[in-house]
């Protein structure tokens, strides 16, 4: 079946197919297409490994919980010789994927929202580590295999994140990538190379500061850090790809101080700052629903609402609930759907979800309204969010509305906004070095 590709795609294409290394990152801000790039590369791959005497490759896709309706839909869409080629697998689901190199040649594993996989230590990143270990010691050993992390935000907080992905995508084989990730003394080496270091504090409730252990932000040496990840990444910004409208970011002030705000909910008083927050996002439930039964009252549109938390969610459904659905990680793949497909069809004004559960592969484009009760700590959490309809498909400017009051909101907006320049300054670099060659920086690290 043959498939028109944009630009950026055939060019995402190009760059994977030439790449001197075994893996490759596609950086694609949301809503370019990084799932049809994937599966065109995929399917040259398996074509090769084919010509090249392999008689069963098969590919393996983690990916959030969330995207294994889209994969399916779009890779027998697309590219339907190759779906039985592809195991689909949550990333909740990955201790389970080392049982099945007894019975799969696996020659390609594909990491979507790749940012998943971004931490040393975790039960997830050890089970992925004996996933590639099992691969290496199945009869294929993955000869002329092919890794593929795709990701609109892979750096969500500081240049440290990147360390597994680079691990991996650089290795020549699954036990040297599986020794580079969990390696401790290199990943200090690249911590200390490319990120800045700052002492975290918060104000409690009750005044006073408390203080936690260094830690990482931001990025150090970008040209440095640049010249490094670059013959691994390729880069692209929605907005030089895709002919989309404006997009308008609305702060919607309630005049609220954080004490005034809890003092007229009822809820207990918190002992923790996580606590704080938390309870400042619930007590901004009132106040939501009203904003909400002013904009339903005032226009016949659709809205999507993000919160980190369910619990406001709920309130709301309570209030709205036959104008709404719902989205959370409770929810099974067919709950979801229907619910996501209600709204799509306008069968539903509101479209209710936290960050966690639909913030990456919703196309909610049908919308143009998005309202923030309560904010993740990172700028990548956020452009997912306003991603789900500020997208391709979108015809209409899209109008985000964030409830902000106190001072909680001023300072995570703050950190945010930092974190957002410390991303751009890669993403510039990126884009002005697309061809550079590695230069022997590998010994940094």
């Amino acid at each position: 079946m043959n498939v028109k590709l944009f630009k950026h795609q055939q060019d995402a294409y190009n760059f994977s197919m030439n790449n001197k290394y075994p893996g490759t990152l596609l950086w694609h801000e949301m809503g370019l297409g990084k799932t049809l790039a994937a599966l065109i590369i995929l399917r040259s791959l398996l074509a090769n490994l084919r010509q090249g005497g392999v008689s069963a490759p098969k590919i393996l896709v983690l990916l959030p919980k969330s995207m294994l309706h889209q994969w399916r839909t779009e890779t027998q869409k697309f590219t339907p010789d190759i779906y039985e080629s592809i195991l689909f697998l949550p990333y909740s689901q990955l201790k389970k994927a080392r049982n099945l190199t007894m019975y799969y040649d696996f020659r390609a594993i594909v990491m979507d929202e790749s940012h998943y996989m971004k931490s040393q230590g975790t039960n997830r990143m050890e089970d992925f580590c004996d996933l590639l270990e099992s691969i290496g010691n199945s009869p294929g050993q993955f000869h002329g295999g092919k890794y593929l992390s795709l990701s609109g935000t892979p750096m969500l907080n500081h240049a440290a994140e990147l360390f597994t992905t680079w691990a991996l995508l650089t290795s020549e084989n699954p036990f040297d990538a599986s020794a580079k990730m969990k390696d401790k003394v290199r990943y200090e080496k690249w911590k200390q190379s490319f990120t800045k270091s700052k002492m975290k504090s918060w104000s409690t409730r009750y005044g006073g500061t408390k203080y936690g252990q260094d830690s990482p932000e931001g990025v150090a040496n970008t040209e440095m850090f640049n010249q490094l990840i670059g013959p691994i990444v390729h880069f692209r910004r929605a907005s030089d790809c895709l002919d989309l409208p404006m997009k308008q970011e609305i702060e919607v002030d309630l005049g609220l101080d954080d004490d005034t705000l809890l003092e007229n909910a009822d809820i207990e008083k918190p002992e923790a700052y996580m606590a704080v927050l938390e309870r400042l996002a619930r007590s901004k439930t009132p106040h939501a629903i009203e904003w909400i039964d002013t904009f339903l009252k005032g226009s016949q549109e659709q809205l999507v609402v993000f919160c980190p938390y369910k619990f406001p969610l709920y309130e709301i459904m309570k209030k709205h609930g036959k104008k709404s659905v719902m989205v959370t990680g409770d929810q099974n793949d067919n709950e979801r759907r229907v619910n996501m497909e209600a709204f799509q069809k306008g069968d539903a004004r509101i479209f209710l979800t936290t960050y966690g559960a639909g913030g990456v592969g919703l196309n909610l484009q049908n919308a143009h309204n998005s309202l923030y009760l309560g904010y993740p700590w990172t700028p990548g959490q956020i452009k997912q969010a306003m991603a789900r309809t500020h997208r391709q498909g979108q015809l209409k400017r899209t109008l985000h509305y964030f409830l902000t009051s106190g001072q909680n909101d001023s300072r995570i907006f703050g950190l945010i906004r930092s974190k957002e320049e410390a991303v751009n300054s890669v993403e510039e670099g990126l884009l002005a070095q697309e061809q550079a060659v590695s230069t022997g920086l590998d010994s940094i690290i």
